[in-house]
């Protein structure tokens, strides 16, 4: 996605209101960095180059951080969503909906390839149950669900979660 929204921020510069930077740093540049060369990369980049610094590189980047830490202008740590449609950047007026996807991330897994039989169980979720639940407290909610619900096996699992 960081191609998509570099690419964005490219074609409607407004976008960033002069207050964020679309290149990517590998560290947040400083006063000191101008007129030096440092590694960056942009929408159209599958690498890394190098860049002397201006001025206007000092701005906030669009994209900050990585993994679980980065967010989208400083805000966000998504980058797809539905609605926020009048979310703006804190203390701004810079809205946050052009940068964001309704088109959701798919990975697609053959189960015929894996040793799958009639006691394994499938979760599918969002990634905002494995940033409050840890793969362990997960299986331990399946796990008490099972135990407790064996005529119904597809009623709600985070019901009885919920009850505990």
């Amino acid at each position: 996605d960081r191609k998509r929204i570099q690419h964005l921020a490219f074609i409607y510069p407004k976008l960033l209101a002069d207050e964020f930077t679309r290149f990517e740093f590998p560290r947040r540049l400083k006063g000191d960095d101008v007129g030096r060369k440092v590694l960056y990369r942009d929408y159209s980049m599958e690498g890394w180059g190098y860049k002397t610094v201006m001025k206007e590189d000092l701005k906030y980047p669009l994209i900050h951080g990585h993994g679980k830490q980065a967010r989208l202008l400083g805000t966000l740590a998504v980058s797809r969503g539905l609605g926020d449609h009048l979310l703006k950047v804190i203390e701004t007026n810079i809205e946050i909906k052009p940068f964001l996807s309704c088109i959701p991330k798919v990975e697609v897994f053959d189960l015929t390839s894996e040793n799958v039989n009639e006691d394994d169980v499938l979760i599918m979720a969002t990634d905002g149950l494995w940033d409050v639940l840890s793969n362990e407290d997960v299986a331990q909610i399946v796990r008490n669900f099972l135990q407790n619900n064996t005529t119904d096996p597809y009623s709600n699992p985070m019901s009885s979660a919920e009850s505990e």
